[in-house]
Parts: structure tokens; sequence; C-alpha cells
């Protein structure tokens, strides 16, 4: 008799542990919990851990679980991990860009600098060069005086009447000029008018004037004008220099 009840009473108990396995399992299962991790839980954290470290550093996750699929808490976290990772690599893009358009303003700065050297450089270059171009100035000799004297001038010589000249020519061709006494034909006079300032040089032409008339010089037509003084006037006072070196009359 002993034999068959203990023969039941195992058999009990292995029908028993059966059905309370599968209960178990099926428990494990329908929670969602990795069955490597139901069976020891001791192992979840490390499990999470390892799983998040790979998700952020974007490797392929595969969970050792009979479905394939990681626990809630695990798949949170794998979830925020490339949310971080997600946000990193836009950070990291954004400043990538931000380099980029910072060296490409300063390489647009660069070269306008350079471009207005070069501009610079090539002004004062042209201004080098036309200053080195430029004859450089005459100086201005005045011609020395020999003798210098005041009195009147009379206009003479009409261009439209024909008279000869002591020194050659005659008053038609030749208008411009002075007649003294005793000057060289061709020395060059400075007449200045004493009404008007203003102040002409002319070569010797003729002879005169008369000695009754009271008049110092006389002058020729175009001389005379240059003088501002109308030729319905007919006299003017003037100081007249005689210069030297001055070269035969033209």
């Amino acid at each position: 008799m002993r034999t068959p009840v203990i023969f039941g009473i195992a058999l009990a108990l292995i029908l028993f542990g059966a059905v309370g396995g599968g209960v178990y399992v099926l428990t494990g299962s329908a929670g969602g919990s990795p069955l490597w991790a139901t069976y020891a839980g001791e192992h979840d954290g490390d499990a999470r851990a390892n799983a998040t470290a790979r998700a952020s550093r974007g490797d392929r996750l595969d969970f050792p679980t009979p479905d394939g699929l990681p626990d809630a808490d695990t798949w949170t976290a794998v979830s925020e991990a490339k949310r971080a990772r997600g946000h990193a690599l836009q950070d990291h893009a954004d400043d990538m860009r931000a380099k980029a358009e910072l060296a490409r303003k300063q390489a647009a700065q660069e070269k306008r600098e350079a471009a207005a050297k070069a501009r610079r450089t090539a002004e004062r270059r042209a201004q080098r060069a036309a200053l080195s171009a430029s004859p450089a100035p005459t100086p201005s000799i005045s011609p020395k005086v020999v003798e210098t004297v005041s009195g009147l001038a009379s206009y003479f010589g009409d261009e439209s009447e024909y008279q000869p000249m002591a020194c050659g020519g005659n008053s038609r061709d030749l208008t411009e000029g002075v007649a003294l006494w005793e000057v060289p034909c061709g020395t060059m006079i400075r007449i200045t008018s004493k009404e008007t300032g203003r102040s002409v040089i002319a070569p010797v032409r003729d002879r005169g004037p008369a000695e009754w008339t009271g008049v110092a010089i006389d002058l020729l037509p175009d001389t005379w004008d240059a003088l501002g003084v109308p030729r319905s006037q007919g006299k003017q006072e003037v100081t007249y220099e005689v210069l030297a070196d001055q070269g035969d009359a033209p």
C-alpha cells in the first residue's frame, strides 16, 4: 500500500510543479521581462546599462531574450540614449556649419583687404610714375636790368600806314616793338604802365621819339594794347627797363 501512495504523491508533486512552472513562465512573458533576466533578476541593471551604452554609441542592439525584445525600462533607457545621441550629432553638425560660415567670412574679408591693398599700391606706383615722368620745372631767371627810365610813352606806327623802320621792316609787317635812341636794335625792353600796372616786353624796332615831343619812348600798336590803355588816349606815363642778354629781335 505504501508504494502506490508514495508513487501518487510523487506524481502529484510533479504535476503541481509543471503547472506552477507554466504559470510562472507565462506570468514572466506577459510582464514583458526577458526570461534570462527573470530567472537571474540581479542582472537586469547590468543588461540595461550595457544596452544603453551601446545605443549611445549607435551600435546595433541584439537582445538575448527568447522573443528578441527588451523590457520596458531597457527600452526607455535605449530610446533616451538614442535621442541624446541624435541631439549630440545635431549639435556637432550645427557647430561645423557655424565654423564653416565663420571661415568663409574671414576668407572674404581677407580677400577684400588684399584687393584694397593692391589698389592702394597701384595708385602709389602710378603717382610715382607720373611724378618721375613730369619734367622738372625750369627755374625762372629774371633778366638783368641795364637801365630804368620813367616818362611818357606815345602810340605810333598805325598798321594801316606804311612806315619804314630803322632796324628793318615796316609798320604794316611789324606791330610789336618800341622806338628808342641809342639802344641797339633788337634789345628787349620791358614797359610797365603806371596807369594800369600791366607790363610787356618788346624789342627795339625803330629810332625815336623826336626830342621836341617830350616823349621818352614810342610804342607800336600791339605793345601799346598790351598795357590796357585805349589807343585814342595817345600817351601814358610808363617806366621802361633796358634788359641785357636777350638776343636779337625776332
